[in-house]
């Protein structure tokens, strides 16, 4: 076996750790697009979500959209994209912040609330659960890279 030297091993981490985020990126961009023809009441939530991205989005108004019970929705959703209707709508929010963080030179927080988040501080927390990074963390890496 192959002795490493600290910055060898170092490198090597580094890489291991940018692959690690590239397949994440790649994981959440599979899990959040529009499976065509994957169900209707899933198709009209699922547009609905596009749509309301930026503002509050309550389960009720996603059922009474889909002229269905919540919990026919949410077994229905789950079922047909394998996440929650919640993980669904923060995994897209996560996603197009990470898109603004990187194309807009405005505040972290003026992002939070455009990609529909309540708090900076939810924002934050959802953020870092999804990329394993802070906001800013995430756009002085992306930024420098």
């Amino acid at each position: 076996a192959r002795v490493y030297t600290k910055d060898e091993y170092k490198s090597q981490l580094t890489l291991l750790g940018a692959f690690a985020l590239q397949l994440s990126d790649l994981a959440n961009n599979l899990l959040i697009k529009p499976a065509p023809g994957s169900g209707g009441i899933v198709d009209v939530t699922k547009h609905y979500i596009h749509e309301k991205l930026s503002e509050k989005i309550s389960l009720d108004a996603l059922a009474e959209n889909a002229k269905v019970t919540n919990s026919y929705l949410c077994k229905q959703f789950k079922k047909a994209t394998g996440l929650t209707v919640v993980e669904y709508i923060n995994r897209h929010r996560i996603e197009l912040a990470k898109e603004l963080l990187t194309s807009k030179k405005v505040r972290i927080i003026e992002i939070a609330y455009e990609t529909g988040f309540q708090s900076l501080s939810q924002f934050n927390r959802s953020f870092h659960r999804y990329t394993g990074q802070s906001p800013t963390e995430y756009k002085k890496a992306e930024l420098s890279s």
